[in-house]
């Protein structure tokens, strides 16, 4: 696929989800995922963790295992149901699992069962024994022995055949109907690695939108976040500060930062700034409605109590928007 393949990424309740609900209204984009995030590529056990461990750690056994997981992972999320409409549908679609299956025989050079030290550490008296009775019964140690050890073929094969797999995905949800029109697929990629982490799409460009701290911790709170500290303003700082200061070192021709605030209060601008980094023509036919988002901006005032916002207030000025 030669489409432009745009990645929304941001740390966390922080306005990503708007500025790829306008991409997604947008007569010039398809999402494959329609509203959902798809977070396969820089998830744990998901593409990037599976590249890094074949490539970076350079260990049989790391890399065996990281395919087990990679598998287990794929498993859980074909499965996956999410709502829309009122209604439960698969967030990928029927097929995506013999795809990700056949990525990995793909990538396999070669492959041997065995039971190493470390997977034995783990086995329980009756699991050893288990073995081996079936080592003694078999004709064949491949066929007793439990851990599947593989071996991948090289690291530019491994990136291309990548490249390939998502577009299979992208193909498959999209019912296998080619189109012009530019791809957006929100949380996509790892926000504090976004550049190796999205090496697996081709023609990528990538966004990161941020937000004044206020707004962010208030919907953390408000929203009772599974994965952020919303629940502890102290951890919740620490946790902006660290996040933050190393997002804003990372810079490259790839990547746009958008502050959600400025994108919803100066549109005209930023829908410009958006049009020239991923050199689009001028798009009349948008149905994003700004007005909604930006009665979210100020929201933070009425959420936070006056500790909260003092404290913040304090310790991450520096950061503030509004």
């Amino acid at each position: 696929m030669k489409n432009t393949k745009t990645i929304v990424i941001s740390p966390g309740n922080s306005g990503g989800g708007a500025v790829f609900d306008y991409l997604r209204s947008r007569g010039d984009f398809i999402s494959p995922f329609q509203t959902e995030e798809f977070r396969m590529v820089a998830d744990p056990d998901g593409l990037n963790d599976l590249y890094h461990f074949c490539f970076k750690s350079r260990s049989l056994y790391s890399t065996s295992l990281a395919i087990e997981r990679f598998l287990e992972y794929n498993q859980r999320l074909a499965n996956l149901r999410v709502t829309r409409h009122n209604k439960k549908i698969k967030l990928c679609k029927n097929g995506y699992e013999k795809i990700i299956q056949n990525f990995i025989k793909k990538i396999t050079d070669f492959e041997y069962f065995a039971i190493p030290q470390f997977y034995r550490m783990r086995l329980n008296k009756f699991s050893k024994t288990k073995i081996f009775i079936n080592e003694k019964i078999s004709l064949s140690l491949n066929k007793s022995r439990p851990f599947k050890i593989v071996s991948t073929k090289n690291e530019d094969f491994f990136i291309n055949q990548s490249k390939k797999l998502i577009d299979q995905i992208i193909l498959n949800n999209l019912n296998n109907k080619k189109s012009k029109k530019n791809i957006v697929i929100d949380q996509a990629a790892n926000i504090l690695n976004p550049l190796e982490s999205s090496i697996f799409f081709g023609n990528r460009k990538i966004i990161i939108v941020l937000r004044d701290p206020r707004s962010v911790y208030a919907s953390m709170k408000k929203r009772k976040s599974f994965g952020f500290p919303g629940y502890d303003i102290k951890i919740f700082v620490k946790w902006f500060k660290k996040t933050i200061d190393h997002i804003t070192k990372i810079n490259s021709k790839l990547i746009l930062k958008i502050y959600f605030e400025d994108f919803i209060l100066h549109k005209k601008k930023n829908i410009k700034k958006i049009e020239k980094f991923l050199k689009l023509k001028n798009e009349k036919n948008i149905s994003f409605d700004f007005e909604k988002s930006q009665k979210n901006i100020f929201k933070a005032l009425d959420i936070l109590t006056k500790k909260e916002l003092n404290y913040i207030n304090k310790e991450l000025k520096k950061y503030f928007i509004w």
